[in-house]
């Protein structure tokens, strides 16, 4: 129950700052990895049905549209007629099929796609940006609708664990990174207020200030729309508690 008491007095109760400063590290520590958590679950639960969701779409275009690739000592092979050429609804993507050598890059009209030729991969990202892949380290790979629904049914299985493994990595180290970044605001607020505060007591000040606009956040991919300026709005809500939750604490 004191973890809900702490989320609701960290957002709507300034006063709540000057009994933070007297907890340990170690309690405002448990604190964030259970905010952490908490954000986590939630987040996971919404980017699951996103993923999953393109999966099964892309997973499906894949196997209705690609033809058979088989790769050799690093020779791409298939028997279809090429080039082949395939586009994506939107026209948004191309995928290009030719080991003749007459195609050598991504037809320009498309922002992305794909090139398979004889021996290489050419991934086109956008305008600007490509990567190529060269075969020569594969062979006995074949592309075929088992093999794609096969990857489509280990990429369900592997993306929820890797989803929530990673989601919690990136939201515990982005927030723990940013409360010792804007503890250096902190000390100038502390020395130029003359308030007296220990390192320790700022430090977990900042972590109790990451309530609110960490929960604005999470509500914000809950819903799946965006923000206008949520940046701002986000590092401004940050400050204003880190600021105020400091001078809370004024002798």
């Amino acid at each position: 129950m004191s973890f809900w008491r702490d989320i609701k007095n960290s957002i709507f109760s300034f006063p709540f700052y000057k009994e933070v400063k007297e907890r340990p590290v170690s309690r405002a520590m448990k604190f964030l990895l259970r905010l952490v958590v908490l954000m986590t679950v939630l987040i996971s639960i919404r980017l699951s049905f996103d993923a999953l969701y393109w999966i099964e779409k892309i997973g499906t275009w894949m196997g209705e549209s690609l033809p058979e690739i088989t790769v050799t000592h690093g020779e791409a092979s298939s028997p279809v007629q090429q080039p082949y050429q395939v586009e994506a609804e939107g026209k948004n993507f191309v995928f290009v099929l030719d080991t003749t050598g007459v195609i050598q890059e991504v037809p320009a009209q498309y922002p992305s796609g794909i090139l398979v030729t004889k021996n290489h991969l050419i991934f086109k990202e956008n305008a600007f940006q490509k990567r190529e892949y060269d075969l020569a380290q594969l062979s006995g790979v074949v592309l075929n609708k088992q093999t794609i629904q096969g990857l489509k049914r280990t990429l369900k299985i592997l993306m929820v664990p890797l989803l929530v493994v990673g989601l919690f990595l990136y939201l515990f180290l982005a927030r723990l990174i940013q409360v010792l970044f804007f503890s250096l605001i902190s000390i100038v607020i502390n020395l130029a207020g003359e308030i007296g505060l220990s390192y320790q007591s700022m430090f977990t000040i900042g972590i109790y200030a990451l309530v609110p606009c960490s929960l604005l956040g999470t509500l914000v991919v809950l819903i799946g729309k965006p923000l206008l300026l949520f940046p701002a709005v986000y590092l401004s809500g940050y400050l204003t508690y880190l600021v105020i939750g400091i001078l809370q604490c004024k002798r």
